[in-house]
């Protein structure tokens, strides 16, 4: 599977992966600047929505796929579980261990975690 990656395929999974970063850091910062919320459960929730959006983008734009099966969209949805966690666990360590601004700690997360959901979003939508 992985042996048939092309570079439209790659743009579009930036493009969108692009798109989605940019709003769960609007909502990250959000959450946390103007609502108050601690950085740790505004992570996970901005998370949570731009995978919501990413999973409708990558049917769609990404890998062309159209509507999946239960099947698909399940392992869809537990593979961003577990980024999400992946996530999680990057955010506090960058922040709470190293001492990193919340801000800089969600650019380093995503940048390890989109290597974990371009290779699981392919295996399990194409």
């Amino acid at each position: 599977m992985l042996n048939n990656i092309d570079r439209k395929e790659i743009w579009r999974f930036c493009t969108t992966g692009g798109f989605c970063f940019l709003l769960e850091y609007a909502l990250l910062i959000a959450l946390v600047e103007l609502y108050g919320w601690d950085y740790w459960w505004a992570a996970g929730t901005a998370f949570t929505i731009s995978t919501v959006v990413n999973l409708i983008m990558c049917q769609r734009y990404v890998f062309n796929t159209g509507k999946t099966n239960a099947r698909k969209t399940s392992l869809f949805i537990g593979s961003s579980i577990a980024g999400l966690v992946l996530n999680q666990i990057f955010m506090y360590l960058f922040t709470d261990v190293c001492g990193l601004f919340y801000m800089v700690s969600k650019i380093l997360s995503t940048g390890l975690v989109t290597i974990w959901n371009y290779i699981t979003k392919k295996l399990i939508l194409t």
